[in-house]
């Protein structure tokens, strides 16, 4: 008799799984056409400015006090209210607030004992921990002699700079390996006697240029010789430089910051979706899926409302939604009805 229970037992939990893997295959060909954020997949314009890349190495410099980041920020304030943090401090100059605070701690040779106060009274988090830990080995003083994140910051925005700055980044491993490389391409690029768009000399200038539409075409010819923008994307940013140029990007979009904004949004999603089937930048199978589940979308007919795959999938994965998810793949025509017989049958024996 124990063995026959077992054996029920068993084959419901087979019954179960077969139940989760069909909503999830389901539900999964409905998220497939969107991305994290709720966009639909392909409509978003890709990358056009090369210089959103950080390649300068004090741009991720980290400071215990620094207010421009929220969660240093707010780790700052927490740890003040709950008075476990009192001005002055001390071992820290005696600064009396946070913005001296902040001015002791950007001093490339105060950097160590900022970290271990910093990690004493739990500031920052392992990573910027360690990633300040690297700068404090530089041992007081960065690229050109500068002493302080500021005027560090502004010595490696030049260009004229960049061998030197990106040597340091190299001795001390302060980049990123993907943000090492880009920055190893534009110096190998100006070694070999390339010329910057615009003859653009600092980060800012050369982002300024390269937003401008007329300019796309100079900047992608760049960052198709820098080798700064991966081959399939250059050619999908190729095909939407005209777009770009007349205008004719969803909402007037220029950037795909921008554009990733305005398609995110539900009310857009039908432009964006025509703007990417015109300009070619969807494959032919996200295409037919998107079309396909947006008018669901749009009259808020998916299951549970949700609008990204991490949305549907999450609702879709709890058992009182198993029909409704099911419902919903059979009508949207995700499962074919023997599917959905075999499925029917499988969610009676699930408890709710």
């Amino acid at each position: 008799m124990m063995k026959l229970k077992r054996i029920i037992l068993i084959g419901i939990g087979i019954f179960f799984l077969l139940v989760i893997a069909g909503v999830i295959y389901g539900v999964s060909r409905v998220s497939s056409v969107t991305d994290g954020e709720g966009a639909l997949k392909g409509t978003s314009l890709p990358e056009t400015n090369p210089f959103e890349i950080k390649s300068n190495p004090f741009e991720f410099f980290k400071n215990p006090f620094d207010d421009t980041s929220s969660i240093t920020g707010s780790r700052l304030r927490a740890q003040v209210s709950a008075g476990k943090i009192t001005f002055s401090i001390t071992e820290l100059g005696g600064c009396s607030n946070p913005e001296e605070c902040r001015a002791f701690c950007n001093q490339i040779k105060n950097l160590a004992i900022c970290i271990d106060f910093a990690e004493k009274n739990s500031m920052m988090s392992s990573e910027d921990l360690a990633q300040a830990r690297r700068f404090a080995k530089a041992g007081g003083v960065g690229p050109g002699g500068c002493a302080n994140k500021n005027d560090c910051e502004n010595y490696c925005s030049n260009l004229d700079h960049i061998e030197e700055c990106v040597a340091f980044a190299e001795k001390y491993g302060i980049l990123p390996a993907k943000d090492l490389q880009e920055a190893q391409n534009i110096r190998r690029y100006l070694k070999e006697g390339g010329v910057m768009p615009g003859g653009c000399k600092s980060k800012e200038n050369c982002m300024d240029y390269c937003k401008a539409p007329l300019h796309m075409r100079i900047c992608l010819d760049f960052a198709e010789r820098a080798n700064l923008i991966p081959p399939q994307e250059l050619a999908e940013a190729r095909k939407v430089m005209p777009f770009l140029e007349r205008g004719e990007t969803p909402g007037g979009c220029l950037s795909k910051k921008e554009c990733d904004s305005y398609c995110s949004q539900l009310n857009n999603m039908q432009e964006c979706l025509s703007f990417a089937e015109k300009a070619g930048v969807i494959p032919a199978e996200e295409l037919y899926l998107a079309k396909k589940i947006l008018p669901f979308m749009l009259r808020g007919e998916t299951p549970g409302k949700c609008l990204s795959q991490k949305e549907c999938e999450s609702y879709c994965r709890q058992p009182p939604h198993f029909r409704e998810c099911l419902d919903f793949a059979e009508k949207a025509g995700f499962l074919n009805r023997i599917e959905r017989m075999m499925l029917n049958q499988a969610v009676k024996l699930i408890p709710q």
